[in-house]
């Protein structure tokens, strides 16, 4: 009688193995996403600093805050001054899609990362809105 050498794996072992990968894909891609998000809030966060701190250059040369020409090169974002408010606004329009799916809840939830002079106050709607008041001393 012939012996029959078997080599290889059977279906029921690759199956098993396609779906533990499956398993660790999904939860690894979740973990990546809520990164990115993150990443995403912080860069925003970051932002609305760089825009307090020119109210702060503009305030120590001119005692006032400028108009949003000081702040035009901050890419991704809208600002509008109005007396010593700053509105900041999540720009999902821009082509970059740096800040797509930000809310004003997940700034509020990150908000002491804030550094600024200013005084935050709480953002609202999705894309984020943020206010950033400001007295020039």
């Amino acid at each position: 009688m012939k012996r029959l050498n078997k080599k290889g794996f059977t279906l029921v072992e690759l199956l098993a193995v396609v779906v533990v990968l499956a398993i660790v894909a999904a939860i690894a891609m979740q973990s990546i996403t809520g990164i990115i998000k993150n990443n995403r809030v912080d860069s925003f966060i970051s932002s609305l600093n760089t825009v307090d701190e020119s109210a702060g250059l503009s305030c120590a040369q001119n005692e006032t805050i400028d108009d949003t020409a000081t702040y035009v090169n901050q890419k991704g974002i809208t600002v509008s001054v109005s007396g010593s408010t700053i509105t900041v606004k999540a720009d999902n329009a821009s082509g970059t899609g740096e800040f797509k799916g930000i809310s004003g809840a997940d700034v509020n939830a990150r908000k002491s990362k804030f550094k600024g002079d200013g005084t935050l106050g709480t953002c609202t709607g999705t894309p984020a809105v943020c206010t950033i008041t400001y007295t020039c001393p």
